[in-house]
């Protein structure tokens, strides 16, 4: 990586003046830190924290749903695979973000291992989207027609809506990995980056399709089939209310509706989480690319927090998964035969 600075040529180098790209300790060309020390190892630690609680929280849902059998439903089948994908968030994306946010978008690994995490970034990040999208269908096919639900949703349809969720987003490699997503900006490109800076430019074209397919059409989708789902939950209620059925259909429509209650609480966060980045990604475009890279990082980051909020909006409002956690965590699936616990079962 000297020597590579070493050659640079003099129309580079008016480049690096333009835009005032420093050789720092390095011996890299980056944009000039703008945190003093303390500040950078405060927003270090709290980073570190954030990605170490990911990868724990998602493990805890991981073993849980592999471990307890009661936890081995169809709809579990997507929540396992959702927390995998947030794993790999918090393992493999964010420890090298973290260091590019704190260095002011200096990248130490590489160009081209600046476009393999970034393609990365955003395939696994749009395939954690997905698998809310996939979650919210089973809730609706399991409340609104639980009569055709296995056929609906079944073992086939459950392996095909998991493909899609893990090769679909594949196509964001592609433009990124050719550099079709700076066509037509790369004057503009140019004029605002630094040699060794890993940043993330969009044309309108690719800012479409980042913020439609992979950020409002997901959350359109969730919010329709979650307005069906609680109309369809609040009117069994009234009718068992009404009707005084029987106890058990009570504690079954119950269950139901925490589960979908849960899910519905981790679609709002993704929302909280994800809305701030679709607004920035498209004001940047129209805003001739002014966006502060402060900006950038904060709403990146809200959307890499979302990774952390299932795993704990799972323990705050499912008993099973509270149940599975504590048990995990007190490490009695190594002292007992703990596997076949009922954890549904009421208190």
């Amino acid at each position: 990586m000297a020597q590579s600075v070493l050659k640079l040529n003099s129309t580079n180098l008016t480049n690096v003046s333009s835009n005032r790209c420093v050789l720092n300790a390095f011996q890299l060309l980056c944009p000039p830190l703008n945190l003093s020390y303390a500040s950078s190892v405060l927003v270090q630690t709290a980073l570190v924290i954030c990605i170490v609680a990911i990868a724990v929280g998602n493990t805890l849902v991981i073993v849980s749903i592999a471990y307890f059998r009661k936890l081995q439903s169809r709809m579990n089948v997507f929540t396992l695979s959702l927390a995998l994908t947030d794993f790999l968030v918090g393992v493999l994306i964010m420890p090298f973000s973290m260091l590019k946010t704190v260095h002011n978008n200096c990248w130490f690994f590489g160009r081209w291992f600046c476009k393999i995490h970034t393609s990365l970034d955003y395939v696994i990040c749009t395939v954690s989207i997905l698998h809310l999208s996939c979650i919210a269908y089973d809730r609706y096919n399991a409340i609104c027609h639980p009569l055709c639900y296995t056929q609906r949703v079944n073992r086939a349809k459950v392996v095909v809506m998991l493909g899609v969720c893990w090769v679909a987003p594949v196509i964001y490699v592609a433009p990124i990995m050719l550099g079709w997503n700076i066509i037509g900006i790369e004057e503009i490109v140019a004029s605002m980056t630094c040699p060794d800076s890993c940043v993330m430019f969009k044309n309108i074209t690719f800012m479409v399709m980042d913020t439609v397919c992979a950020v409002i059409l997901p959350m359109i989708l969730m919010g329709v089939a979650y307005a069906k789902i609680y109309r369809v939950v609040r009117d069994h209620s009234r009718r068992i209310h009404s009707q005084h059925q029987q106890q058990v259909d009570g504690n079954a429509l119950k269950r139901e509706h925490n589960a979908t209650k849960t899910l519905g609480l981790i679609m709002g966060a993704y929302c909280v989480c994800w809305l701030p980045y679709c607004v920035v990604n498209v004001v940047d475009v129209f805003n001739n690319y002014q966006t502060s890279s402060w900006v950038w990082s904060v709403v990146t980051w809200l959307g890499y927090i979302n990774s952390g909020f299932n795993p704990v909006l799972y323990a705050l409002f499912s008993r099973p998964f509270r149940r599975a956690f504590a048990i995990v965590l007190s490490k009695r699936i190594f002292t007992s035969d703990t596997r076949n616990m009922d954890l549904f079962r009421e208190d």
